[in-house]
């Protein structure tokens, strides 16, 4: 559906449906119902979600046209502090903070302006499992947010990320996909297994609930490895 066809929402806030999977962790397995939630006193203005131009698989042939080693491409990025995620070829940098579970379920994430590390998942720069990093798609009056510059991403692009002592962990995209909302892999959020780094947004068209809430319907879906 596109945002420009429906009807003014009611004032309830922004609410962004992003997760509902089963997610396997060291613990036993838990079913977690997620979501992107943020609340407005004012009910925010819509601008379609940037989509993924042309998706990728992990066996389609790299179409980024720049560096071609991690130690090239890293010594064209500007230094890199403490907890940070760079894309430098669509032109994302967004500082990191560490995000979990509230009691009701939902995924806590912070303000678009940041990115939150999903921290039941792996750690940043975990030699195993999956690290998640998870942002809002636009802010409150509609413009994009620097996650939303996820769906510009090509296949074989460096993606670089800190942790909390600054360390630089290198990656490649190999896989980008739009997901359903509720059709997140348990893959992406195991701790065990090879390590990848996932980035994950809203996207798709949008939708308004019974209730008057707005949805974005899908997923934009980043996975990466380990590029050495």
């Amino acid at each position: 559906m596109d945002a420009n066809s429906m009807s003014t929402p009611k004032k309830r806030g922004l609410f962004l449906p992003i997760l509902l999977v089963l997610v396997l962790l060291a613990g036993g397995a838990a079913v977690m119902a997620m979501s992107l939630n943020t609340t407005s006193d004012e009910a925010p203005s819509y601008a379609q979600a940037p989509s993924i131009d042309k998706p990728f698989t992990t066996t389609d042939p790299n179409t980024f046209a720049g560096p071609t080693t991690a130690n090239e491409a890293l010594a064209a990025e500007k230094p890199l502090g403490p907890m940070e995620l760079s894309v430098p070829s669509v032109g994302l940098r967004v500082s990191l903070v560490e995000s979990g579970i509230t009691p009701d379920g939902v995924m806590s994430l912070p303000a678009s302006n940041l990115a939150g590390h999903y921290s039941p998942a792996a750690p940043i720069g975990a030699t195993e499992g999956s690290t998640v990093i998870a942002g809002h798609v636009n802010y409150a009056d509609g413009s994009i947010a620097p996650m939303g510059l996820l769906a510009g991403i090509q296949k074989g692009a460096p993606i670089f990320i800190t942790d909390a002592a600054g360390t630089v962990h290198r990656y490649q995209a190999v896989d980008a996909q739009l997901i359903g909302k509720h059709a997140l892999p348990e893959t992406f959020f195991t701790t065990t297994g090879n390590p990848q780094l996932v980035l994950l947004t809203c996207g798709g068209d949008i939708a308004s609930d019974a209730t008057g809430v707005l949805n974005f319907l899908d997923n934009t879906a980043i996975t990466a490895t380990p590029w050495p």
